[in-house]
């Protein structure tokens, strides 16, 4: 059960305009029972929104950046395991390269806590936007 206080941290989140363009748009059946709080913590964490950091979604959070990894890594796995068996000849389903390619690069944002148009110096401790921007000067 979701208190009022969490409600109004995940109503922030759903606010930020980063976030907000990465959900999903279309309402269908299988959305609709859809617990959205894990997908706005990941969004939230990549994003570095600060809201996501509230003491309300520590355990939560913690949870799925030590499970997410394992299970990004199973999926690279079986696409992987999917080829192989292909290249065999036992079975014509196949994975193509982009996609595998985007589990990982996926797998790389999630562990560092950045997004595709992040200057890779954001995952350094200390660094702000602002001494990012004296930096690249």
């Amino acid at each position: 059960m979701k208190t009022k206080d969490e409600i109004a941290v995940i109503k922030k989140l759903r606010d930020n305009e980063e976030i907000d363009e990465l959900m999903p748009k279309v309402q269908s059946r299988n959305l609709k029972d859809l617990n959205m709080k894990p997908l706005l913590l990941i969004l939230g964490h990549i994003m570095q929104d600060e809201n996501v950091r509230n003491p309300i979604f520590t355990e939560g959070l913690s949870t799925i950046l030590r499970q997410g990894v394992f299970h990004l890594q199973m999926m690279i796995d079986v696409a992987m395991e999917i080829n192989m068996i292909a290249r065999m000849g036992q079975s014509v389903k196949k994975i193509g390269f982009k996609a595998i390619q985007s589990l990982i690069e996926f797998q790389q944002f999630f562990v560092q806590g950045l997004w595709t148009e992040s200057d890779p110096l954001r995952q350094l401790p200390g660094f702000t936007l602002e001494e990012i921007k004296t930096y690249r000067k």
